[in-house]
């Protein structure tokens, strides 16, 4: 069998099979005045891993512009098939208007092809060759977000009838996203998820952007999968796992969800938090929080107001007491209101006491 090598011109199949057309060298002149890329012969790609049905991985992700090793079915020549790829260091940029070279010219400059990007530079990705500079990682290092404040609940005394208690409070801590490029060689304070050797990291890339990496290098074991808008989601070394998310996110269970968290849970809302349950009005459908022996349950609202407006009983049960502290203090029934002890009851003002009724029954 003979195999040529040839260089891709056109990926627009009519059929959509994932056809090239390739100008083979040897076989077609480079002049396309003579050869016009319409007038190449569409070349088959031999997949590897699915040609039935949508399965398997369709189209084959060879760009123009890329060089190919081809061979024929037919003795005339006239029906090629695509062996492989052969990625190398392109000497030079393409020009559009000659043949062998990408016929897409770049919108800046259009004396020179789409393809290749850059000359005297590998085709092999940069995250793959273990570039540090990459400009999806460094990507992600600049939108990064670090000292991210978590909530604040400032303590308080308060007087009771049994004298004085103070409410302990807590301090808000700071959290940060993991650093990604890893830059311990010049800052031994700068370890970060990202630091990938050729050729264990292995990189699979889209013309828009698109990257998904399976990163087997020692003490960076990394699967990334990264959008073109920056979007990321990764799993790092440890196992630790990081969702950066640049416009919004939606999800939708049409069952049960369950979530276990065996540590902390630290959540920073900049706007605003709404929480509906039992949007089917559906009977039996509670809202339960419980906090185990041993906690409290802290509620700060800065400069704002604790509204609750509730279309049934609001019951509060406490095997301890019950303390309040405020400026002015009102209870407003439409109808009856009970107060009972079990004990002395005490009624302390320093001002007036006016008691109004009709009438007024003192036993």
């Amino acid at each position: 069998m003979k195999t040529y090598y040839g260089v891709v011109e056109s990926r627009d199949d009519p059929k959509q099979l994932g056809r090239l057309k390739v100008r083979i060298i040897g076989l077609h002149t480079e002049d396309k005045t003579q050869l016009p890329t319409s007038d190449l012969p569409w070349a088959t790609v031999l997949s590897h891993d699915g040609a039935q049905s949508g399965l398997g991985h369709t189209p084959s992700f060879y760009v123009e512009g890329t060089w190919l090793l081809v061979g024929f079915f037919d003795t005339d020549r006239q029906e090629p098939y695509v062996l492989g790829g052969l990625p190398g260091i392109p000497e030079g940029l393409g020009n559009p208007n000659n043949g062998y070279n990408d016929p897409n010219a770049r919108t800046d400059d259009d004396t020179k092809s789409v393809y290749p990007t850059v000359a005297n530079v590998s085709d092999v990705h940069e995250n793959a060759r273990g570039s540090l500079l990459s400009s999806n990682a460094t990507n992600r290092d600049t939108i990064r977000k670090i000292s991210i404040p978590s909530a604040d609940f400032d303590g308080f005394e308060m007087p009771t009838v049994s004298g004085t208690i103070s409410i302990t409070g807590s301090n808000a801590t700071e959290f940060s996203e993991p650093l990604v490029v890893d830059d311990t060689a010049n800052d031994e304070t700068k370890i970060g998820t990202y630091k990938p050797t050729y050729p264990k990291n292995h990189v699979y890339s889209t013309e828009s952007g698109h990257l998904f990496e399976f990163d087997d290098t020692d003490s960076y074991k990394r699967i990334l999968l990264s959008h073109a808008s920056g979007s990321y989601a990764e799993y790092s070394n440890d196992g630790t796992f990081v969702s950066h998310i640049v416009s919004n996110m939606f999800e939708v269970v049409s069952s049960d969800k369950s979530s276990l968290v065996e540590g902390d849970v630290i959540e920073t809302i900049d706007k605003s938090l709404k929480l509906k349950v039992n949007k089917s009005d559906t009977s039996g459908n509670n809202y339960d929080i419980e906090v185990g022996s041993n906690a409290n349950m802290n509620i700060m609202v800065r400069n704002g107001s604790f509204n609750l407006n509730i279309n049934g009983n609001v019951n509060i049960f406490s095997l301890d007491d019950i303390n309040m502290s405020c400026d002015n203090f009102r209870v407003d029934a439409s109808n009856k209101v009970t107060i009972s002890s079990g004990d002395k009851m005490l009624l302390d003002s320093s001002g007036e006491n006016d008691i109004n009724g009709t009438p007024i029954n003192l036993n």
